[in-house]
């Protein structure tokens, strides 16, 4: 049988596996919610679909509301920049 020592020792390490696995899995958690916020975010500033009669849409361009022309490009910028600091700070998360 187990001394008293030897059973701490187990639960112990059980306990801290218990806690790693755990903290994997909300690391797993929030990285998902990052993706899926950068999904979000990038389909909201796709250009909205072409209707009109003047000329399209230049590719890649910004959905940008009338009378901001250039807010929306700061906007934009701005939306970026920050998704790209999240998605790093998850990756270097992630990795340790």
């Amino acid at each position: 049988m187990y001394d008293s020592k030897e059973i701490a020792e187990r639960a112990l390490l059980r306990a801290g596996l218990i806690k790693a696995r755990r903290k994997r899995e909300r690391l797993k958690i929030a990285a998902l919610l990052t993706g899926v916020s950068a999904l979000a975010a990038c389909f909201i500033l796709l250009p909205v679909g072409y209707g009109g009669t003047d000329p399209p849409p230049a590719q890649g361009s910004v959905r940008i509301p009338d009378g901001a022309v250039a807010g929306g490009y700061v906007l934009a910028g701005v939306i970026g920049f920050i998704l790209g600091v999240v998605v790093t700070v998850q990756c270097l998360r992630g990795r340790r």
